[in-house]
């Protein structure tokens, strides 16, 4: 096949290889045109243009090229390669480029490179890729809880964990929430890393789950904890891509993984990522009438979104202990949420007063613990899911 007709590129503004290929190409010596773009903004309106763009070229230098500007060249169907820098070391195999430049590359080494790779057209070259998470038994078992506002949906994730950290080895609790409340649960205050470093970290380059040791908390209630973004602001620009590759770098990191996140379904990176990671999907509803309204419609719209009902757990938060009152509310989700929507459990929490639990970042009592936690368990057991132990990232090797 012949070259490319339209090469895009992305470069440090320092850096002489845009000059070259352009001089390549109006002398003869390449016969293609280059779209030279100075932002990843200016690049990603250009791919969204229509024009036919063969490769895009992303210099090694710029600090704006990573995981989700890679993948968003590959979803608009053309070749990511990597152009190595001389004073750099970029990991192109994590970003998942198809092919890779030295940073003294010529005509003819161009041109053959574009030769191989532009026949496949983002199929890929011969390269490692990393191995779907969901379905891999080196990834922890990941539960999800969510909720309308005012659910209680911090002190379900925090039972959950605490119930599950009795028979699991590696429990961690992530703090996926937009304004986080688990840093003053636990006392934990602002100085240590969260998600938001987690995931800068994860644009570029493939973490070791070890070096989570440096990142997590130990809590008196059995569990480690990861705190989350620092601001709404840093919560609201967390990038897609990096944000999934964090996700699982933390499930490679523990044998259960609970997150407290917003459910925001349609633009959150973190809830996104777990519509096809998250085993058990718990969602929070107040007893209240406001709150069994907003608990179906959340329900629905997670459900809507993809979430398998199997996978769906509710949890009633601060209910009372008679009968007729928890008949009464499972019959009205029953009938909000319709034959359509029907998920696989109900469960009640009791009203109890954690002001104390919260000050002193103590255990929960076994009654919030034992029933939320038991109910994870049965839809677990349901879908054949059993916790697994961690043993690291595994790489299978595609041929293109």
């Amino acid at each position: 096949m012949s070259n490319p007709q339209l090469l895009a590129a992305l470069a440090h503004p320092r850096s002489n290889w845009p000059t070259a290929i352009a001089r390549w190409s109006t002398s003869g010596a390449l016969g293609l045109d280059l779209l030279t773009c100075l932002s990843a903004t200016e690049l990603t309106a250009a791919l969204a243009s229509g024009r036919d763009i063969d490769a895009v070229l992303l210099d090694g230098a710029s600090v704006q090229v990573d995981r989700d500007l890679v993948g968003s060249i590959a979803r608009h169907g053309s070749v990511p390669v990597g152009v190595e820098a001389a004073s750099v070391v970029t990991d192109w195999e994590a970003l998942g480029v198809t092919g890779v430049l030295g940073a003294d590359f010529d005509a003819a080494e161009l041109t053959s490179l574009l030769g191989r790779i532009c026949d496949q057209r983002a199929v890929g070259s011969r390269r490692l890729i990393r191995a779907s998470l969901d379905q891999d038994e080196t990834a922890a078992t990941t539960i999800s809880v969510c909720g309308p506002g005012g659910a209680g949906t911090s002190v379900v994730a925090m039972a959950l964990a605490q119930g599950m950290a009795q028979d699991a080895g590696s429990v961690v609790l992530l703090d996926g929430a937009v304004r986080g409340h688990l840093a003053m649960y636990h006392d934990v205050g602002d100085v240590i890393p969260g998600l938001g470093d987690l995931v800068a970290r994860s644009r570029r380059s493939t973490i070791d789950p070890a070096e989570l040791n440096d990142l997590d908390f130990a809590t008196r209630r059995g569990y480690r904890l990861i705190l989350g973004a620092t601001s709404v602001r840093e919560s609201h620009s967390l990038p897609q891509a990096a944000t999934a590759e964090a996700l699982d770098v933390i499930r490679r990191y523990a044998e259960v993984l609970v997150v407290d996140h917003d459910g925001d379904l349609v633009s959150g990176p973190l809830s996104t990522s777990l519509i096809d990671r998250a085993s058990v999907w718990v969602v929070a509803i107040d007893a209240g009438i406001k709150g069994v309204h907003d608990g179906a419609r959340f329900t629905a719209e997670a459900l809507d979104a993809g979430v398998p009902a199997e996978r769906v757990l509710l949890v009633c938060n601060r209910t009372r202990r008679s009968d007729p009152s928890r008949a009464t509310l499972r019959s009205q989700l029953r009938a909000l949420l319709g034959a359509e929507h029907n998920p696989a459990q109900v469960v009640f929490l009791p009203r109890v007063r954690l002001e104390g639990v919260h000050r002193d970042a103590v255990p929960f009592p076994r009654s919030l613990v034992d029933p939320v936690a038991t109910a994870v368990r049965q839809v677990l057991a349901d879908q054949g899911t059993v916790a697994r132990a961690p043993i690291g990232p595994t790489l299978i090797e595609a041929v293109g």
